[in-house]
């Protein structure tokens, strides 16, 4: 799509100007062009633990490696959504600073449509209170910090820490290994995978996210 159709497709239509909405590919584009990038996908790769990948899923991240930094190069301008992305681009892909800005990405808007009086049925046996993490395997997150201060403080306030997401077994085992050093663990709470409509509630009644 975004080596061959889409260059075709925007030939045809002629626009002024053509906003790639991820990291999308591009052999050649006929048009100016904006480009939003959230990771440098090697770098992706180097800090996610990622399980089996299908071969579609291979060969999309071999195209996006061998194309993306010539597509940066050559865009009008780039929107990173970190300033760490920001800086990768310029260092890892040699991209001009004067072409990267940074554009925080917002909260979907599914966060905003929960009222204060709905109830979830699926975060009823949650610890109440409670302060929130996620732990999901992904090298970036850094649950274990998060653990730590919390074995810090646990002794002066009533909450439990809930550890949300699918959370491998080594990550599960490290965790509670680091919370019964810190005489913390019978306040950990871990909930598994967590179903996109129960998020709002998850987020909403945590006092510390």
């Amino acid at each position: 799509w975004f080596l061959l159709s889409l260059p075709r497709l925007i030939k045809r239509l002629a626009p002024d100007l053509v906003h790639i909405l991820g990291e999308g590919s591009v052999a050649w584009m006929p048009t100016p062009y904006i480009i939003a990038v959230h990771e440098l996908p090697h770098l992706y790769s180097q800090k996610v633990v990622e399980f089996k990948r299908s071969l579609y899923a291979s060969i999309g991240q071999s195209v996006s490696e061998l194309f993306l930094p010539r597509t940066c190069r050559r865009a009008a301008s780039i929107l990173a959504l970190s300033h760490s992305t920001a800086d990768d681009l310029i260092q890892e892909y040699r991209v001009a600073a004067e072409k990267v800005s940074v554009a925080y990405p917002a909260a979907n808007n599914i966060f905003f449509q929960v009222s204060n009086q709905e109830r979830s049925r699926w975060c009823e046996n949650l610890p109440q209170p409670y302060l929130l993490t996620f732990a999901t395997g992904d090298r970036r997150e850094v649950p274990s910090q998060v653990v730590e201060a919390f074995g810090q403080i646990f002794r002066q306030v009533a909450h439990c820490l809930v550890i949300a997401g699918k959370c491998p077994d080594w990550q599960k085992s490290e965790l509670i290994a680091i919370a019964k050093q810190q005489d913390c663990a019978e306040r950990l709470y871990f909930t598994g995978y967590v179903p996109d409509a129960e998020l709002p509630f998850l987020y909403r009644d945590a006092d510390i996210f």
